[in-house]
């Protein structure tokens, strides 16, 4: 394998890396959504979505907190044989774990799965755990070249040539799985040098393992976050209706096209960081980043409300009522969602404490109480469950505050801050009256909108005269 893959390079060229890899799988996605919903239909697409954000989901539970304490420890400790004593968690734990599961799902002892479908669950989410330990390795050493590579392949390379050759959602599912699972394991063993039995060690295992446990409840209540209300919805709406849920989650995701990276490749680098005492340096980081989700992401949740279902109609070709109304209240939670992306990393890597466990646990038993009352009380199941979802992320987002205040003194909020944000709320439903009112098609009006919005943006962190605009400019850009 080409040794640039394997390359350590600087903060700005590795954000750089991720974002690009970020939009690419985006793009991926988006495509590969858009043409399994025109031509296997909505059905199909809300099956796939099912199986798919809940084997991502699973993959926290699935790995024992690997995808996430592999990257802290190597980082850290530097130390390599972390990577042979977490594959062998994965052989041990993991397989083992995945088989039990598929057998309980067979035996319909799990609400929410279906029975038929409980190898292909099983498979896939072994897929996706290969894919991530295999991604957590390369974060650990730094090699965001190979890692964005890996997540590129399996995330939409791999899923969209596998619908574009077979048929019938089974057999698509279970060999784009077997494909991610080829992939990950053997790229993992070529980063490792193979596996080294001898450099097995207890104590590694046992800094893996401690680091894992305290963390499942954070895993199952993650789960429930992402993929919760799906399955809670499932067995009493359509599977087009599912399609339109999941899809619309995958917008929410959206910006964790642009912050997400940071997230990803600020996690070692926080390890590192704390262990060398920087402090200062990790608190100003950390607010900086908070500052710009809080503001790019309300504008951007605002504006992808407004537009939710013509970009749902667009991009899947049509859009029921419930669709419609699922895309404009959902995307509400998008900066609730990035808050909650983004801080998970600096919390863990600044306490081996569970805290994560604690605000996941909130948030999931919220999500489930708010849920099931709205039920009981006569409102719509899908209806019930969209706005659980606002309910569990808001939750999290502000527990995640709460906790890297405390942890770290992070205090991203200020006034003129406040004030740009609502300056830029305004300016958004502004110029949203003015597109609709434009004598454009509906895929003109949200082209035009949205790169103006992107034309006013830039201009914004170029030019604009606040403390934080400017810090920022100083820091990421290197101007003032």
């Amino acid at each position: 394998m080409p040794k640039i893959l394997f390359r350590k390079l600087t903060f700005r060229q590795d954000f750089l890396i991720t974002v690009l890899n970020g939009m690419g799988i985006l793009v991926g996605v988006f495509l590969l959504n858009g043409y399994v919903a025109r031509v296997h239909g909505l059905e199909t697409l809300g099956e796939f979505l099912l199986i798919r954000r809940t084997s991502y989901a699973l993959v926290g539970v699935s790995l024992l907190g690997m995808n996430i304490g592999l990257p802290n420890f190597i980082a850290r400790e530097q130390d390599e044989r972390f990577g042979d004593n977490a594959l062998l968690t994965f052989v041990i734990f993991t397989i083992p774990f995945l088989v039990i599961f598929a057998i309980l799902v067979y035996w319909n002892l799990i609400p929410g799965f279906n029975p038929a479908y409980a190898e292909v669950f099983a498979l896939f989410v072994l897929g996706v755990s290969s894919q991530y330990l295999t991604y957590g390795l390369f974060r650990g050493h730094m090699n965001m070249i190979a890692a964005n590579l890996l997540q590129l392949i399996s995330s939409a390379i791999i899923p969209f040539c596998i619908f574009f050759l077979i048929t019938g959602i089974e057999n698509i599912m279970r060999v784009i799985a077997i494909g991610i699972l080829i992939v990950s394991i053997s790229t993992f063993l070529i980063k490792n040098n193979g596996w080294n039995i001898s450099k097995i060690s207890k104590q590694k295992l046992k800094q893996i393992w401690k680091y894992g446990f305290e963390r499942i409840p954070s895993f199952i209540s993650q789960f429930v976050l992402l993929a919760g209300v799906p399955i809670l919805v499932v067995s009493d709406v359509s599977f087009s209706d599912i399609s339109y849920l999941n899809s619309t989650i995958s917008l929410v995701r959206l910006f964790l096209v642009f912050v997400g990276p940071l997230g990803i490749i600020l996690l070692p680098r926080i390890s590192q960081a704390l262990a060398q005492g920087k402090i200062t340096k990790v608190k100003w980081g950390i607010e900086m980043l908070l500052t710009w989700i809080f503001f790019g992401g309300l504008l951007l949740s605002i504006s992808l409300s407004l537009f939710g279902p013509e970009i749902l109609k667009l991009w899947l070709g049509n859009v029921s009522v419930n669709g419609a109304w699922t895309a404009r209240v959902m995307l509400i939670a998008l900066p609730f969602y990035a808050v909650v992306g983004i801080l998970r990393s600096p919390i863990d890597a600044a306490s081996e404490r569970g805290y994560n466990s604690i605000i996941y646990s909130l948030a999931a038993v919220l999500l489930l109480t708010s849920f099931f009352l709205m039920k009981s009380a006569g409102i719509p199941v899908l209806k019930a469950g969209v706005i659980s979802f606002l309910v569990g992320y808001l939750t999290a987002a502000f527990f995640s505050l709460l906790i890297v205040y405390r942890l770290l003194n992070v205090q991203p909020f200020r006034m003129s801050l406040l004030i740009h944000m609502i300056a830029g709320c305004l300016l958004v439903a502004v110029g949203y009256n003015i597109v609709i009112r434009i004598q454009l098609q509906h895929t003109m009006q949200i082209i035009v909108f949205f790169l103006s919005l992107i034309i006013l943006f830039l201009i914004f962190v170029l030019k604009s005269k606040s403390e934080w605009v400017i810090e920022f400019r100083k820091k990421a850009l290197g101007r003032k």
